[in-house]
């Protein structure tokens, strides 16, 4: 079953910072793979409509949440509710799962605040 799901979303995409990979989706939720680049991050943004989950899977990176950064590494799960301003970049280069939760995937749920793809 599945709801709000673009049917013709890219399931792989190459980015400036890096790279992901969707993985399965369902009603509420969608799974992705995601890869960023040791120096490189992807924007401080929020969402309206989901909240995430990450699961960092390989390397160490800076995470920004709201008005705190921290490193995190292997092991670490990050939870991200709609509304709240995150970035993420990678120290070394860095994997991990992100579990979005919510009624909308896509890009168009993405509002971006200042933005250079560096650390």
């Amino acid at each position: 079953m599945q709801n709000k799901f673009n049917e013709n979303r890219p399931m792989y995409e190459k980015r400036r910072w890096g790279e992901y990979t969707v993985l399965a989706h369902y009603e509420h939720s969608l799974v992705k793979h995601i890869f960023i680049a040791a120096g490189k991050s992807i924007s401080l943004q929020t969402h309206e409509y989901r909240d995430e989950i990450w699961v960092i899977t390989s390397g160490e990176g800076s995470f920004t949440l709201d008005d705190k950064t921290r490193t995190v590494t292997v092991g670490d799960v990050l939870k991200i509710n709609r509304g709240q301003k995150h970035k993420i970049a990678g120290i070394t280069d860095l994997h991990f799962t992100e579990v979005q939760l919510g009624d909308k995937f896509d890009e168009s749920d993405i509002v971006r605040f200042d933005y250079d793809g560096e650390l």
